[in-house]
């Protein structure tokens, strides 16, 4: 008997769960140094995410998020979820900004980091970068 290798544990999981596990499987890329802790608030986030995306109803179409600072606010929004719609819709297009432009090339080198790393590479091999040295502040795949 032959164990599952992690590569297609992870792309199931991920798969049926969503932007959550996406979240969690990938936090160790976006933030290396900080441990991943849970909270009820995640997957919250990340439900009212992806019925905004999906577009269920007029109102899913609208969403605003009043976090508090340190609450993950810009890591979901900004470096997980363009890293994760790829996956699941390849042709996605955004605009992220901010306020001060440092805060939108810092979480633009995060998802870079995603993007770019071997753990996203070999799970969604059909997602690849136009450039292979993409600006960080403007960067496209080849859909």
């Amino acid at each position: 008997m032959s164990l599952i290798p992690q590569v297609d544990i992870d792309r199931e999981l991920i798969k049926r769960r969503g932007l959550y596990e996406f979240v969690k499987r990938a936090w160790h890329l976006a933030e290396p140094s900080v441990r991943y802790v849970d909270n009820w608030h995640i997957p919250v986030v990340c439900k009212h995410i992806e019925c905004c995306i999906a577009g269920y109803t007029e109102q899913d179409r609208r969403l605003i998020c009043n976090q508090p600072p340190g609450t993950c606010k810009s890591l979901i929004f900004s470096v997980f979820l363009p890293a994760w719609i790829w996956t699941v819709w390849p042709g996605f297009c955004s605009i992220y900004a901010s306020f001060d432009p440092d805060i939108s090339l810092r979480d633009a080198k995060r998802t870079l980091l995603i993007l770019d790393s071997q753990w996203y590479k070999e799970r969604w091999p059909h997602v690849k970068l136009r450039d292979s040295k993409p600006a960080i502040g403007d960067f496209y795949n080849t859909a």
